[in-house]
């Protein structure tokens, strides 16, 4: 009855709109209980923002606060300290559901620096910096058809996308296995860069991993399962003569 209850307020918005004030109750309290400037009140903020980035209308909120937590990380510690990765993690993701590529794309890279000079390049903490990274370049290198100079910088932004899934791919492989669904999805989105870059038959490869990952852990008639089929269908590779 509980689980009924609350995908019924999920539906009509009801329980979104809870959290959300709920969220900034809290923000408003750690604001007043512990300064602006403490830490306790930074994390509150990325909380904050990472809830208000649930909701398509909370999008520039959900920004801003993670904007403002940077500026109170940076002005606490350093502009090099490792906590400020997270909400430019955040920053990065907004902007991408935004359609925002070259400001996502400044702070999804400079979030990724910083997690690697903290973790090191073979951190599994680095997998979600890689895919967030990925999928804004596989956004701006969608523009390749265009002018000279968006092809250059579109072939630029693919290339740079296979070499992070290559990356993301090896610390997946070592630390979850190639029997696992963070695997799968990676291998979805080394698929989409591979047919923007018209190479069908490793984009086919890619798909194909993936559809036999999910169908193996989901079934065959998950969403996800029936997501890797569409891709996978919708690459053509040349006929062998």
């Amino acid at each position: 009855m509980a689980n009924r209850l609350q995908r019924f307020l999920r539906f009509t918005g009801v329980a979104d709109e809870f959290q959300e004030q709920l969220a900034e109750e809290t923000l408003h309290a750690c604001a007043s209980l512990y300064g602006q400037t403490d830490q306790r009140y930074l994390t509150q903020l990325e909380q904050t923002a990472l809830t208000m980035m649930q909701a398509q209308n909370q999008l520039d909120r959900a920004c801003k606060l993670a904007e403002d937590a940077c500026i109170g990380i940076e002005r606490i510690s350093s502009p090099y300290a490792p906590t400020l990765a997270e909400p430019l993690l955040i920053v990065a993701r907004v902007c991408l559901r935004q359609r925002d590529t070259q400001r996502g794309l400044e702070a999804a890279r400079r979030a990724l620096d910083l997690r690697v000079s903290a973790k090191g390049s073979d951190d599994p903490s680095l997998v979600p910096y890689l895919n967030c990274l990925t999928d804004l370049l596989l956004l701006r290198g969608g523009r390749i058809h265009r002018d000279e100079k968006n092809r250059r910088l579109g072939g630029q932004s693919l290339l740079e996308g296979i070499t992070l899934q290559s990356q993301c791919l090896g610390i997946l492989r070592r630390t979850s296995g190639l029997l696992h669904l963070s695997t799968a999805n990676s291998m979805i989105r080394t698929g989409r860069v591979f047919a923007r870059c018209d190479e069908i038959r490793l984009a086919e490869r890619a798909y194909m991993h993936a559809l036999e990952t999910r169908t193996q852990l989901l079934g065959s008639r998950h969403p996800l399962t029936l997501s890797a089929r569409r891709l996978l269908e919708g690459v053509s590779s040349p006929k062998d003569p």
